[in-house]
């Protein structure tokens, strides 16, 4: 076998392992805060929730996510302008209301009286 393909593997093995033991610390982190939530120990709760802080974007399973919510929501960190794309989601906002607009506008031209009687609608004219 090649040294080229040897250090692949062995790469590739200390990747895996290296992402296993990360998957277990934060697991072990959300499982001390949450023993910090039921004692009422903020101090605990604060310093995990800073070491869980930069996993909250890369969590993809939802119970992990809420758990991980949890323990921030407990330590009252303000984690919303750390992680959170906010400015992404206002921008999408935005480009919705302006779809509505268009939709709303379209539907009082055809029908007025539906347009005048949806909510949505309704909350462009006042």
């Amino acid at each position: 076998m090649s040294l080229t393909r040897l250090l692949l593997i062995k790469l590739l093995c200390w990747v895996s392992t290296h992402a296993i033991a990360f998957d277990k610390q934060s697991l072990t982190y959300l499982a001390i805060c949450e023993t910090a939530i039921k004692t009422n120990d903020k101090i605990t709760a604060n310093l995990m929730a800073e070491k869980l802080l930069d996993i909250l974007e890369n969590t993809h399973i939802a119970s992990n996510k809420s758990r991980l919510m949890k323990c921030l929501e407990f330590s009252e960190m303000d984690y919303e302008t750390q992680s959170m794309p906010h400015l992404d989601l206002q921008e999408d906002i935005r480009k919705l209301e302006q779809e509505l607009l268009k939709k709303c506008e379209m539907l009082l031209e055809v029908k007025p009286r539906l347009a005048l009687s949806t909510q949505v609608c309704r909350s462009f004219w006042p």
